[in-house]
């Protein structure tokens, strides 16, 4: 750092230089000073989805999606009263196929041809046309 006394030794055309020269140094470091609160603002914002790889599950203030309808007095799921329909077994249906198992069985490797078999289970199909 340069004295007063040395300061007053210098001539008008070296003090305009080195003021100056600290006006453009000065300048350089206030754009420095800007750059580094604009990294310290973005280090200090929290990580969410938008801004990271983190999942939406992650995010701290979320907001979360919301029904604009209003809350009734009713309870979710089926009304009380409500008559339920079932698709029933039809008597004639259009086609029945048939799954019997291999001749030989992956689990055991034997064959069960000559045993008795029994019904495991029958359900109803729609196919749609």
């Amino acid at each position: 750092m340069v004295s007063k006394a040395e300061l007053r030794k210098l001539n008008k055309e070296q003090l305009v230089n080195m003021v100056y020269d600290l006006l453009i140094r000065v300048d350089n470091l206030v754009a420095e000073v800007q750059v580094l609160k604009e990294e310290i603002k973005r280090l200090n914002t929290p990580n969410n989805s938008g801004n990271s790889s983190l999942p939406p599950s992650h995010d701290l203030f979320r907001f979360k999606n919301q029904s604009f309808r209003e809350k009734g007095n009713k309870k979710s799921g089926e009304q009380p009263g409500h008559k339920g329909e079932t698709l029933l077994m039809s008597a004639k249906p259009d086609r029945v196929i048939e799954h019997w198992p291999k001749e030989i069985c992956p689990q055991c490797g034997k064959t069960h041809k000559n045993e008795r078999s029994q019904i495991f289970g029958t359900r109803l199909v729609t196919m749609v046309r």
